[in-house]
């Protein structure tokens, strides 16, 4: 057998024992952490998703409009104010969607406005207050995490929470009662339109039949002039 012969022999022998050690390999291994590494993946596909939503979702405002979102901010409840500017500073994405959020409900107040003064000073509270359990909400988790409040301190805050949380429900049902009311009335008015028009459907056709045919006065005297 030449030399060359055997080392080639010896190459494809080589190549052979590889590759069955390496499916040996693969086989062995456990269930858990092929299960544990398919969970992993699944994770990091919902993380990308999720962010590619959120990006999707967040609304672009300008920095003008941004300046009277602030300035809203600083008017209804100025000590969010200072958590807006950290987020601004350090946390541009997180800021973008807080603001693009904000955006959409001052404009949804604005238009309320534009319809009741009553019903917009009632959302108004609901936004201040929903304002306030946030800050607190992140002020409480802080010191959870950080044990920097004593249990009192802790339990405070979560009862300020509370009783936001149950000012805001009467200003829901508050302002639910009105649109009852409101409703109610509009149903009224239609309801009267409706039975003016089954009972006096024939006299309505004939007098816009008759206004529509009948000669005008006025021409007619121009027309003998």
């Amino acid at each position: 057998m030449s030399k060359r012969h055997f080392l080639l022999i010896f190459l494809i022998t080589t190549a052979i024992l590889l590759s069955l050690d390496l499916g040996v390999q693969a086989q062995s291994q456990s269930p858990a952490a092929t299960a544990a590494g398919d969970q992993s993946v699944k994770n990091q596909k919902n993380r990308a998703e999720k962010n590619r939503r959120n990006e999707r979702l967040t609304r672009v405002v300008s920095p003008e409009r941004t300046e009277k979102l602030l300035a809203f901010v600083q008017k209804n409840h100025a000590e969010a104010l200072p958590l807006l500017e950290e987020l601004k500073e350090n946390r541009q994405k997180k800021f973008a969607r807080v603001i693009g959020n904000l955006d959409r409900e001052v404009v949804g107040l604005d238009r309320l406005r534009q319809q009741s003064q009553k019903a917009y000073d009632n959302a108004l509270k609901q936004w201040v207050n929903r304002s306030k359990i946030n800050l607190l909400t992140a002020k409480l988790r802080t010191a959870v995490a950080k044990n920097e409040s004593a249990k009192g301190q802790r339990d405070e805050m979560a009862q300020k929470i509370r009783s936001l949380l149950n000012e805001n429900i009467d200003l829901r049902v508050q302002q639910l009662s009105f649109e009852i009311k409101s409703a109610s009335r509009r149903k009224q008015r239609l309801e009267k339109t409706l039975v003016d028009l089954l009972q006096n459907r024939n006299s309505k056709v004939d007098g816009r039949i008759e206004a529509i045919t009948k000669p005008n006065s006025r021409k007619n005297k121009e027309s003998a002039n």
